[in-house]
């Protein structure tokens, strides 16, 4: 049992090592690597027939052209359901096609692309938009009221403190309104950057969802042919 068991290890070992050559692309790949076009669904066997007239579903093909094979029958699903495809869907289906991940951490991104002025903006902002402003604000009026009150020491009252309360407050509201202008403006920015990552990965996620339902429809299509059975579209019928 133990040697048969061995025997079989050392199969599997050679076979991983072992290359054929893709009858699509004509590049060595190994056995591992390559698959019978007769699990494909047929979606997916009909794109590499129709690119490769020599090949049918009783050969091999390897998981790289059948992964150019999906990206091009996702780039027909997208056009046939949303028309002339836009930036965001050719970034999906190039995904796809190369087999890249779509997540990035968009926020660390538009970080590195602030500039020193911006990052000062932001910390006015939030400074300015905080209960430490407000009440350090009236706190100076209150003290600035409560000595020309007191000790008059600049002008009489009360002309000096209404000038001053009014340009304390017209000064304070010209300077914080271009700043907070500008970090609204970075916040849409940045909704909208997160706003189309979120989009990609949805509609990568939705298309790799619909591509393993097209997988599982294949293989219980196989499996009901081989048993003599109804195919799954008729079951649920």
């Amino acid at each position: 049992m133990q040697v048969a068991m061995m025997e079989t290890e050392k199969r599997a070992v050679e076979r991983q090592h072992e290359a054929r050559r893709c009858p699509v692309c004509q590049i060595e790949r190994a056995t591992t690597a390559l698959r019978s076009g007769a699990a494909l669904p047929a979606a997916i066997a009909q794109i590499i027939a129709d690119e490769h007239p020599g090949w049918t579903v009783g050969d091999a093909v390897c998981d790289s052209c059948v992964q150019q094979a999906e990206a091009t029958h996702m780039q027909t699903l997208l056009k046939s359901k949303l028309g002339e495809l836009s930036s965001l869907e050719r970034t999906v289906v190039e995904s796809i096609r190369a087999g890249d991940l779509l997540t990035a951490n968009t926020e660390h991104a538009f970080e590195e692309k602030l500039t020193a002025l911006d990052r000062f903006a932001d910390g006015v902002a939030a400074l300015a938009s905080s209960w430490y402003f407000a009440a350090a604000l009236s706190l100076g009026l209150i003290l600035w009221i409560t000595v020309n009150l007191l000790w008059q020491p600049f002008e009489p009252y009360p002309a000096i403190i209404m000038a001053v309360i009014g340009a304390t407050f017209a000064s304070v509201a010209a300077l914080q309104g271009p700043i907070i202008l500008m970090v609204q403006k970075r916040q849409r920015q940045r909704d909208r950057l997160q706003a189309e990552h979120d989009y990609l990965v949805n509609l990568k996620a939705e298309l790799e969802i619909r591509s393993l339902h097209e997988k599982l429809d294949a293989m219980l299509a196989r499996q009901s042919a081989a048993m003599g059975g109804p195919l799954p579209n008729e079951e649920r019928l």
